[in-house]
């Protein structure tokens, strides 16, 4: 397995052993009522900053912190509070967040839920 997988898959795993519910890919069909966390690669999904050496490159990925929207909006709103607190915990220190979005619905074309993105990078080797 390359590096750039184990991350992924390494950050999935860290945030699955706090309790959370992790896809470390973009479903097919997603179940808003049960909550996720998906992770997916960010726009700027590798590069390789001057300060990198030999084969490292930087990983960015977004995570999609979903819960169910359709009940009321406080209830989903204090639901994603809960969430995004728990993956924040979660998220080893190997990663760091660079980017929080607004909470809001969040879609893929496939699935729509309540949640919030959270870009996240990390150096790893190829």
């Amino acid at each position: 397995m390359n590096g750039v997988t184990q991350a992924r898959r390494d950050l999935a795993e860290a945030l699955e052993a706090s309790g959370l519910s992790v896809t470390d890919h973009v479903p097919s069909k997603l179940d808003p009522e049960a909550g996720a966390i998906v992770i997916e690669p960010a726009e700027d999904y590798l590069t390789r900053g001057e300060t990198l050496r030999g084969n490292e490159v930087e990983v960015a990925v977004t995570l999609y912190v979903l819960v169910d929207y359709r009940g009321e909006n406080d209830t989903a709103a204090d639901a994603l509070d809960e969430a995004l607190v728990a993956t924040y915990g979660a998220i080893p220190g190997s990663w760091l967040v660079t980017s929080t979005g607004k909470p809001g619905p969040q879609t893929n074309g496939e699935w729509t839920a309540y949640g919030i993105q959270i870009t996240a990078t990390t150096i790893t080797d190829l």
